[in-house]
């Protein structure tokens, strides 16, 4: 049996109903991209946003969210810090690291850092994130670094730079 022009038209606006519905409700599903989540950063598929490299080595990478949800992905964690310094993203904003041995997301202020020529950053800051002072000493006796911590961090790249 053949459909009428005034059948069809009610099915399509049916299907527009459930379908806009349900892209909705999709919309408030938490996932990764919440704004309580961590950042999603697309490695090998976009640029730094300070120096416009493209972002490979997962354990340099850095991001931060403002308070209104929006986020910028670094390839190295120097270029957020001096990005953060000249440019800051506000009130509000959270900060992360990768992690230099295990390469997941670590907050920024909780961090510990390695800072050392013999670490190869992307952009030669040669600068290392670890999730605490332990292991930040053991890397740091590794590479002959500096250890440092979140608050000390753009002071020292300013004066390298």
């Amino acid at each position: 049996m053949m459909a009428t022009r005034r059948q069809f038209l009610a099915f399509a606006a049916i299907a527009g109903v459930v379908v806009a519905g349900g892209a909705g409700g999709a919309l408030l599903l938490p996932g990764d991209d919440s704004p309580g989540g961590l950042p999603k950063i697309r490695f090998g598929k976009e640029k730094c946003a300070r120096c416009g490299m493209l972002i490979g080595d997962r354990r340099f990478a850095a991001a931060w969210r403002t308070a209104s949800g929006d986020e910028k992905h670094f390839d190295d964690a120097g270029c957020m810090v001096l990005q953060a310094s000249e440019a800051p993203p506000g009130d509000g904003a959270l900060y992360w690291v990768s992690s230099y041995s295990d390469e997941s997301l670590l907050e920024a202020a909780s961090a510990t850092y390695v800072i050392s020529p013999e670490i190869r950053s992307p952009m030669s800051y040669g600068v290392a994130a670890a999730a605490g002072p332990a292991e930040a000493e053991s890397l740091a006796g590794r590479v002959n670094g500096q250890v440092a911590s979140w608050q000390d961090l753009p002071a020292i790249l300013k004066e390298r730079a």
